[in-house]
């Protein structure tokens, strides 16, 4: 059973879940989307084995196997100006309103940390639980999304732009976790060792 937060790509697992299938084909994987906080609470009550956890999380609770470093991305609808830049900071978006996931998603609080340190409030235009309605909104220039990855290996949606903010540390860490009550299977060990290279 493994859970991972909402919006997280198919481009940042897929390789290595295609990889983990062709070791074992006979296994079954039980993947629940949940907000960030309900990824740990899932890995603490049990409901899932492994974790794929925005960080911080607590090393007291959890066992750490594999942090993976991304840069943050604005996902923008081709209609608006800005998506014709190569690169953004968080100041450039003083003007703008922005879709995420709300706040049981730890992006959220950093989101409006970033935007007061640069003197202004974020506005927070809508929160969705569905990554397709935030690509169609997006695509409506109804707001500013982000994206977590490389753009290289991203899925193309057209009228969607993915520009990178260069904010100074502005990233998103995934971790790979388990929680330190939940004893490893020989199956939870080689899904893991699958990540290594992450």
């Amino acid at each position: 059973k493994i859970a991972i937060p909402r919006g997280m790509t198919w481009e940042l697992i897929g390789g290595q879940l295609q990889n983990f299938y062709n070791h074992f084909d006979n296994a079954q994987l039980l993947i629940t989307q949940t907000d960030d906080l309900g990824v740990e609470k899932a890995l603490l009550n049990g409901d899932a084995d492994i974790g794929f956890c925005i960080a911080p999380i607590s090393p007291e609770l959890f066992t750490l196997h594999k942090t993976h470093r991304e840069n943050t991305h604005y996902m923008i609808s081709a209609q608006n100006p800005l998506s014709e830049k190569s690169e953004l900071s968080i100041d450039d978006m003083r003007n703008e309103k922005f879709i995420g996931f709300g706040a049981r998603n730890k992006g959220h609080d950093t989101l409006k940390n970033y935007c007061r340190e640069v003197g202004f409030e974020p506005v927070l235009y809508a929160e969705v639980d569905d990554m397709n309605i935030l690509y169609q909104m997006v695509k409506e220039n109804r707001g500013i999304g982000f994206y977590v990855g490389n753009p290289a290996n991203a899925s193309l949606i057209d009228g969607i732009k993915l520009v990178r903010d260069v904010s100074a540390n502005w990233y998103w860490e995934i971790i790979l976790a388990t929680s330190r009550l939940h004893a490893l299977r020989p199956i939870d060990r080689a899904f893991i060792k699958e990540f290594h290279d992450w």
